[in-house]
């Protein structure tokens, strides 16, 4: 009985961890084309997902996660606009 716990408990861990990945990939979609309705509604919808389900998979903060992940989202935005002004410069040397 124990391993088939295990297993609802790695599948439940799945499902949060994919709904942190479609997560951080619609954010960086939205960066990039803030109008696409699409995303925006896969955006809510994830982040109601984590607000009011995610909690019943394991024992998470969805507003934590969701923060987390924007600040993740917002610091790769930064550090890949640093390394783009970095090659410009070189190209320009």
């Amino acid at each position: 009985m124990e391993r088939n716990i295990d297993g609802y408990v790695r599948l439940a861990h799945a499902i949060v961890e994919k709904a942190g990945k479609d997560y951080r990939a619609v954010l960086k979609k939205l960066k990039r084309h803030p109008e696409d309705s699409q995303a925006q509604w896969e955006k809510m919808n994830i982040e109601r997902f984590f607000r009011r389900d995610a909690g019943a998979y394991m024992d998470v903060d969805g507003d934590y996660i969701i923060d987390r992940i924007r600040k993740e989202v917002d610091k790769d935005e930064r550090l890949t606009k640093a390394i783009q002004k970095a090659k410009e410069r070189t190209a320009d040397s």
